[in-house]
């Protein structure tokens, strides 16, 4: 199929530039195309073609085109980028570009890609899966991008943009439904209320049915019941002064998703260790593989409360004044976040029976942030020299509840069923494997709460200077300092004190059950851009940039911390545009030098195997990327997009501890890419037949592929998904005054069968929980604009 797909889209684009050169000839009308978004990728405005910055750039229409109706589908169009939910929470965003991300997402860690709306932060992957509903565009910039937009963009970021209110009247609304229970009504409505006042509302209630059907109550799990309420005021008193106010809330009552389990221990209990071996002495190690082993992509089980939500209330007020040939920047946010995940979805739950491994959630993840950046900006010496000088102060409090059960409902064995827990353990003082199985169920189970508070503050500079009409310069420069607070209290299930507990350097917690670690983090980032104009068509750039991530803890037992990660990149691209425009080509060239990359690794100590954090000491990233835009005629398009990855370590050692003593672990030649392919292409084109008075007809489809992504740097065969590919197509009917639309959009057209995303806990369970893709999905629209 790859090869076949591969040779099509080469077809097509061959095709279609036989198609340009006739074309070019007969009639020479200007068009819009992704080259002419606007974008704000250097906190200015700018236009794809003209900012020496790797960005992808989509606009509301072209998402709507593609069947985009969330923000991790965004990936479908953007090289080297893998944008998933995590397995267990539909609402929390797992986000890799250019080989860098991270799956934790816990309030002691950050991720590595930024997601922004309207130029904020938004600290927390919970709550940033959300819908893109009355969206102007998209932008993905590639690259780290420490200097203008600050640390946790290390690999790069993803911001939306709204549409923001207007002067004149106007309106639409929408319904629709689909196969697998689709449902979608959305409204808007702009409207002013004097010369410079003018609001902005927009909802959407949103609906789709859910993937895998849970064997123990016979519902499907990873449905989709989404709202969202958006409210902008925009006022204007004068041509030197405006303000923006905005809010929006994103409502989610999504079932979790249920995972697929995959197991790789052996037949016989007895031959394993670790929990699998403790499931062996409670005599339900044949049953809980059983069970696992009965599963399928689309049929589990699971006997926990399903009832998953996110509550995301999002407030930010942005003022710009404009004195001349300067402008002073405002924005001032808060965001409240309410999550909560009751199941992990692992599918190895027996109905009516034990469970094996568990994380659960009784009561709400809580996270609130607050934000306020100031900036000034402006051009001198007759518009050679733009600058930019800023500060920004953030400061975030997350607090999230876990409890973590082992073998619910296991009880005490009969002699029949397992002989072995009434065995007395070989020089074991009388002690039996029984003993040993309870002490291990109770240990190893545990309530939590973690709290962390995280404070940053920044300097920022950019100036960007034209040495020539066609060669300019820029240098910048930010100075981070960061500060983490984490406190854990743990206790037994039941409440009661864990002795076993301690804090770093074997202090007593507070009370038997608390710990508070701190540190302080600081980093400059600096970042230096070349770029020159060989013709008004064709601009070729260098750059080298650096990002940062701070360091952190552990949210475990032991609090460990792990350092601050850093990436260093070299980027060279051209940004080009032929045939009167009717054929834009970029195409960006990377390397980075990675140092201390925050992996999630399983580390062993004393015979324990515990997933933490922990710094890679050095690893390069390289790859290329390319961007193509075709318009054969004024009704014809074509989209192309393909992204190439590789990655390795140069130092990687992991410390266990064995007998007390630190044993290093050279894992250096271990695969680097885990949660990213290493490659990505997509391919669209759209076309629309002219009906003369009966409007419009357009028809459009779309390809999307991606290369094999493993779920763990030593990932086990069961946690790899092999390369695979979706199809998605519209069919949209317009009306000749635009007032009415009618569309047809389908999405995984081919059906195929999938899996965004695995939980590889074989060293601890023995077993692989994969969430599988959502099934083919056809939607029909009625649009009424007015």
């Amino acid at each position: 199929m790859k090869k076949i797909s591969g040779t099509l889209a080469l077809c097509g684009t061959i095709g279609a530039m036989s198609i340009l050169n006739q074309a070019a000839a007969q009639d020479n009308v200007e068009w819009l195309n992704s080259g002419d978004i606007v974008v704000t990728a250097r906190r200015k405005v700018e236009t794809v073609q003209t900012v020496p910055v790797p960005v992808t750039a989509v606009s509301g229409e072209q998402l709507e085109s593609r069947s985009v109706l969330d923000i991790k589908q965004i990936q479908q169009v953007t090289p080297n980028l893998a944008f998933t939910r995590a397995g267990n929470n539909p609402n929390t965003a797992q986000i890799f570009l250019r080989g860098i991300g991270q799956f934790q997402s816990g309030p002691g860690q950050d991720p590595k890609v930024g997601v922004y709306v309207d130029g904020v932060y938004l600290a927390r992957p919970q709550g940033a899966v959300f819908d893109l509903v009355d969206i102007d565009r998209v932008e993905v910039v590639r690259g780290p991008q420490g200097t203008l937009f600050g640390r946790n963009t290390t690999a790069g970021l993803v911001q939306t943009i709204t549409n923001k209110p207007t002067q004149d009247f106007e309106g639409s609304v929408l319904a629709g439904a689909g196969n697998d229970n689709q449902f979608r009504v959305e409204g808007i409505l702009n409207f002013p209320v004097s010369d410079v006042l003018a609001f902005r509302i927009v909802t959407q209630h949103r609906e789709a049915g859910g993937i895998t059907l849970n064997r123990a109550t016979n519902k499907k799990w990873g449905n989709e019941n989404r709202q969202t309420l958006r409210a902008s005021a925009l006022w204007e008193p004068s041509e030197s002064f405006d303000a923006l106010f905005q809010f929006q809330y994103d409502r989610s009552r999504s079932r979790p998703t249920l995972g697929k389990c995959e197991y790789t221990g052996p037949e016989d209990g007895s031959l394993t260790a670790g929990l699998p071996f403790i499931a062996y002495i409670f005599g339900v190690y044949n049953q809980i593989r059983d069970t696992c082993n009965s599963t399928e992509p689309y049929l589990s089980t699971d006997s926990d409360p399903d009832n998953n939500k996110s509550d995301a209330y999002f407030y930010s007020m942005n003022l710009n004044y404009y004195l001349g040939d300067v402008t002073f920047t405002s924005t001032t946010a808060y965001r409240d976040l309410d999550d909560l995940s009751r199941s992990s979805g692992f599918g190895q739950d027996v109905p009516g029976g034990p469970s094996y491994y568990k994380i659960l959630q009784d009561s709400p993840s809580e996270y609130n942030q607050f934000s306020q950046e100031l900036r000034v900006s402006g051009s001198s010496f007759n518009d050679r020299l733009d600058w930019i000088v800023g500060a920004f102060f953030f400061r975030e409090r997350g607090f999230q509840p876990l409890d973590v059960p082992f073998f619910q409902n296991v009880g005490i064995p009969t002699l029949e069923q397992s002989p072995i827990y009434y065995e007395l353990l070989p020089d074991g003082g009388g002690i039996t494997f029984g003993d040993l199985a309870q002490s291990v169920k109770l240990s190893a189970s545990e309530s939590t709460l973690t709290t962390a508070i995280n404070r940053s503050w920044a300097a920022f500079s950019e100036l960007s200077y034209k040495i020539t009409d066609d060669f300019s310069v820029t240098v910048g420069a930010r100075y981070s300092k960061d500060w983490r607070t984490l406190r854990r209290v743990s206790t037994f299930l039941d409440g009661s004190l864990n002795p076993a507990f301690s804090c770093p350097n074997g202090i007593a917690p507070e009370g038997g059950k608390k710990c508070v670690v701190r540190e302080a983090f600081e980093k400059l980032t600096p970042r230096a851009i070349l770029s020159y104009t060989l013709s008004p068509d064709v601009m070729i750039y260098g750059s080298w940039s650096t990002g940062y991530s701070s360091g952190g803890f552990n949210a475990d037992g032991n609090l460990r911390p792990y350092l601050p990660e850093t990436s260093h990149t070299f980027e060279a691209g051209m940004k080009t545009s032929f045939l009167d425009r009717r054929a834009i080509f970029n195409l960006t060239g990377f390397h980075n030098n990675y140092r201390n990359q925050q992996s999630v690794q399983p580390r062993q100590v004393n015979n324990q195997i515990f997933y933490e954090t922990i710094n890679a000491q050095r690893a390069v990233l390289y790859g290329v990327e390319g961007e193509l835009t075709l318009r054969p005629t004024d009704r014809f398009q074509i989209f192309a997009a393909f992204g190439l990855l590789k990655g390795k370590y140069k130092e990687f050692v992991v410390n266990d501890i064995v007998d007390e003593e630190v044993v290093g672990r050279d894992i250096s030649d271990s695969r680097m890419l885990f949660g990213a392919p290493a490659y990505t292409y997509s391919i669209s084109a759209n076309y629309d037949f002219d009906l003369g008075n009966d409007g419009i007809l357009t028809f459009g489809l779309g390809w999307s592929a991606r290369g094999k992504t493993t779920y763990r740097l030593e990932a086990y065969p069961t946690s790899i998904q092999k390369a695979f590919g979706l199809m998605d197509g519209q069919i949209v009917w317009t009306s000749t005054d635009k007032d009415y639309s009618v569309s047809l959009r389908g999405s995984n057209l081919l059906g195929k069968t999938y899996f965004d995303h695995a939980f590889d806990l074989v060293d601890i369970t023995g077993a692989t929980a994969r969430y599988y893709g959502a099934p083919r999905r056809v939607l029909l629209t009625v649009r009424k604009n007015f």
